[in-house]
């Protein structure tokens, strides 16, 4: 595969950092201060001319101990909207901006294998992967051009649980992304050996 100019959002995680490790490709790692889809001047402002490559690592809502679950008594309201905000307004104004200056090459997200398997106790999070999942496969008819990939992890180790060695590496979703990116998949689900789905 020939080197490709990459904008990685989402580069503090675990998963983007080991997205980064790729040395073949050369990457803009935007911060939130840089790059904060959470709010839409930072979105429209951003430069996206000159890319190749797109990989979505950034979402919000699958932290772990916030109480968003509609069973939950307690309720964080400002974590809902902000898991909606960013994971389905913030990405979607993401994706017209770069599309719109970059209508060929690749894209990749990240989301979550609960839009395969719905055994979650995560309905907001959930559904906002969901939505990305439907949004991609859409988009994809819109930019023949663009090869689209999707990457659905179930749980991987990340800063907001103890180490498990059942869950998923950050490196074995970024080798995914990197596979899925050179042979154009379209789709690639990895599952745990927990059962557990967020």
């Amino acid at each position: 595969m020939k080197k490709k100019n990459v904008l990685l959002i989402g580069s503090s995680s675990l998963i983007g950092q080991a997205v980064l490790k790729n040395k073949k490709h050369k990457f803009t790692a935007p911060t939130k201060e840089q790059l904060d889809l959470s709010k839409r001047q930072s979105i429209e402002e951003f430069d996206y001319k000159g890319y190749d490559c797109l990989i979505v690592v950034a979402g919000a809502g699958g932290r772990h101990g916030k109480k968003f679950g509609f069973k939950d008594k307690e309720v964080d309201f400002d974590y809902i909207a902000n898991t909606i905000d960013v994971n389905c307004k913030g990405i979607t104004m993401l994706l017209k901006k770069y599309l719109t200056q970059n209508p060929k090459g690749n894209v990749a997200t990240i989301g979550s294998i609960s839009v395969v398997e719905m055994k979650t106790n995560h309905a907001v999070y959930a559904s906002t992967k969901v939505y990305l999942d439907r949004l991609i496969d859409l988009l994809a008819n819109l930019y023949p051009k663009t090869n689209f990939s999707k990457i659905n992890p179930a749980s991987v180790n990340s800063r907001f649980q103890p180490k498990n060695p059942k869950l998923i590496a950050p490196e074995e979703v970024a080798n995914c992304v990197w596979t899925a990116i050179e042979k154009n998949i379209k789709r690639i689900d990895i599952m745990d050996k927990t059962g557990l789905f967020y």
